[in-house]
């Protein structure tokens, strides 16, 4: 099992074990890659990232959605911010 399909397979795991008791599990994904230090020193020629507290803005939020409406998913950071992301539904 590739570390991708293991993570994703933990997120639905936890949210099934979480369903109807109101507790939420999400995992947050960034849209584009975040400007770090280590980024910048393994890939100098990135223009097109998105910053820091963008990411962290879309964790805030994604912790105060209400967990009848979306857990189980992996939703990109650009998602949460714009409010695109679909609620998740046991067999899509």
């Amino acid at each position: 099992m590739t570390r991708r399909l293991a993570g994703r397979s933990a997120v639905v795991t936890g949210a099934s074990r979480g369903l109807g008791r109101a507790i939420a599990v999400n995992a947050l994904a960034p849209s584009k890659p975040i400007r770090t230090p280590g980024l910048a020193y393994y890939a100098r020629e990135f223009t097109d990232t998105a910053p820091a507290d963008e990411f962290a803005r879309a964790a805030v939020e994604l912790a105060v959605v209400d967990p009848a409406v979306v857990t189980g998913r992996t939703i990109g950071h650009r998602e949460v911010l714009d409010g695109s992301f679909r609620p998740f539904r046991p067999g899509q």
